[in-house]
């Protein structure tokens, strides 16, 4: 686990600026979960790569969406995320899957989109525990951890507890989540692992030594 404070809060703060940005978009040009999905990736690869603090550099690599019709549907995530970290203190490389879902904090899913979550919760599940569903409007977008989700009679996922995605993220490049199976970065073995899990997206982080110090 990656112990810089400092590294940790200006990431997740860089984070959260680029989850706001398209955000704020949500009820005038964001047209459904795809489309967020691919902005939001884009968004982050754009202030991350090469972003570095306090002498570590950060590389991000996304693949493009897979768009309508991919395996998405017969495995339930829409995102495959990896971390590798290789500094001289500490090494690690782990994934975890994610599903976006479009839903204003404090409502409930419709009974419908619930039944197909918990389908995309179990097939994610199927393959790690490290699974997480996005839910996303106008004023950011909360991480839950999917099992959890098994659970909820009101079919309402702010009645657990949620992280805000650039939490959540700060908390996975410090390696706090993740399953060492889904592993790789870099554009091929991202093309692998989307392939192998079935999500429309890839992205990774990569963790170096050598940048500004500060």
């Amino acid at each position: 686990m990656i112990k810089r404070p400092r590294l940790i809060r200006e990431f997740t703060r860089t984070i959260d600026r680029a989850v706001t940005a398209v955000t704020s978009k949500y009820e005038t040009t964001i047209a459904d979960e795809d489309d967020f999905t691919s902005r939001l990736l884009e968004r982050i690869e754009a202030v991350l790569d090469g972003w570095s603090h306090a002498g570590i550099t950060v590389r991000v690599t996304k693949l493009t969406s897979k768009g309508p019709g991919s395996e998405e549907a017969e495995f339930g995530a829409d995102i495959v995320a990896t971390v590798n970290v290789n500094l001289e203190e500490y090494r690690a490389d782990k994934g975890i899957l994610i599903q976006a879902k479009r839903l204003d904090a404090r409502r409930r899913f419709e009974a419908t989109e619930w039944r197909r979550l918990q389908k995309q919760i179990g097939k994610m599940s199927a393959h790690t525990n490290e699974s997480y569903i996005w839910c996303y409007d106008e004023s950011g977008v909360r991480s839950i951890r999917a099992a959890s989700l098994r659970g909820v009679e009101s079919r309402r996922p702010d009645d657990l507890y949620v992280s805000k995605c650039a939490t959540f993220l700060g908390e996975f490049v410090q390696c706090k989540h993740g399953d060492p199976i889904i592993s790789g970065c870099g554009r091929q073995a991202l093309t692998r692992l989307r392939d192998q899990y079935g999500a429309k997206s890839a992205i990774s982080f990569s963790f170096r030594n050598g940048g500004d110090h500060d």
